[in-house]
């Protein structure tokens, strides 16, 4: 967008406005300054007037033409306003000349008027009024320095200089206020990196100790992989085992009970006829059918420990594992070992060792045959 800058000849310098609208109140204050100058003013000054109000109506309605988006017509606008000031068209309030009018109308309100009306060059045409030749020579005079306008320049000057004081005062405090945010931002940019650096470092330091934790876990996982297969199957295996060995228990059962009584018959008989080989054959076979079935049921218990046993070490090592996974870990080494060596402790086969066959009782029988 064009800077809004207007100029108002060569020797009354130029005025910077920040926004239209700034402009635009510029405008109206003029128009509102010559309105007050001219109130109740009459033929032919009245006319004077009523001009200076046209042509800042038609400088209203360049400025409003100012577009954000067409810099182009923006700047003829602008041009357009500076050229009607330049060409003293209209008077701005602040120059030499309007101060020089001011100055006059101290002292004769009706003559300054007629000033204006030679400053913005609508006098000529009433050369037959007295009053409007004499304001004529006056303002040849003022324009040639045979006036002094010492006063009015210096008045114009010290007009300027205020304004300019103000704006470099308003720049400064700007300035000032802009570098404080500066600083503050600053200040939270350099706390808010600082504070961004710590929690990088604590997150980076949080997840380098996670990873080497993982790798350690991955290699502690590797090295006891084949402990809990080797568990596993041994664990099913066993059910297995107990559950073929509790099936052959049952059927043995069924077939003693299923050949009891021809025995039994056998056995009668043989002691009716004083033949007590039948008596000693069926204790042969229930000795060592009892003995049978006091192993396989011994078997049976020592692989259903077993396979819980196993069960357990399975449950052993994968909750280690788990535990390698915290955060924390295991850091005693206490814990490890103790752990550790409730994982690799060797099982027993729980098979008690003294089931030979009862000889005691074979003894007895042939003792009682003989």
């Amino acid at each position: 967008m064009v800077k809004l800058i207007i100029t108002f000849g060569a020797t009354d310098g130029k005025k910077t406005f920040k926004t239209k609208d700034e402009l635009l109140n510029f405008l109206s204050d003029q128009k509102s300054f010559w309105q007050t100058f001219f109130s109740g003013s009459q033929h032919p000054t009245n006319t004077f007037n009523s001009h200076i109000g046209s042509q800042i109506d038609r400088m209203v309605q360049n400025a409003n033409a100012i577009n954000e988006t067409n810099d182009s017509q923006s700047q003829n606008s602008l041009n357009y306003i500076s050229n009607l000031f330049a060409e003293a068209t209209i008077i701005y309030s602040e120059s030499k000349s309007a101060k020089f009018v001011q100055q006059v109308a101290q002292k004769d309100q009706n003559f300054a008027r007629y000033l204006v009306g030679y400053f913005t060059k609508q006098l000529y045409s009433y050369t037959n009024d007295p009053t409007a030749f004499r304001a004529i020579f006056e303002g040849m005079k003022f324009d040639s320095g045979i006036t002094s306008n010492i006063d009015a320049e210096k008045e114009a000057l010290g007009s300027l200089k205020s304004e300019w004081d103000d704006n470099l005062t308003a720049l400064k405090n700007a300035f000032e206020a802009a570098h404080g945010q500066v600083v503050q931002t600053q200040d939270t940019l350099t706390t808010y990196y600082t504070n961004l650096q710590t929690q990088f470092d604590e997150f980076k330091t949080t997840k380098e100790n996670e990873f080497k934790s993982v790798i350690e876990t991955y290699d502690q996982k590797l090295a006891l992989q084949a402990p809990v297969e080797y568990w596993k199957n041994r664990s099913m295996w066993s059910y297995r085992i107990a559950g073929g060995l509790g099936v052959l228990f049952f059927i043995a059962i069924w077939i003693i009970l299923a050949n009891f009584e021809p025995i039994a018959k056998d056995v009668a008989a043989g002691l009716t006829n004083k033949d007590y080989y039948p008596l000693i054959q069926f204790a042969s076979i229930t000795v060592v059918a009892i003995w049978m079935l006091r192993i396989i049921v011994k078997i049976f218990y020592s692989k259903l420990h077993l396979a819980e046993e196993a069960k357990e070490k399975e449950m052993f090592i994968k909750t280690y594992l788990s535990m390698l996974r915290e955060s924390n870990g295991i850091k005693d080494e206490s814990d490890r070992h103790l752990i550790l060596q409730s994982i690799f402790a060797p099982s027993k086969n729980g098979i008690i060792q003294d089931d030979g066959l009862p000889m005691n009782v074979i003894e007895n029988i042939v003792k009682a045959r003989s």
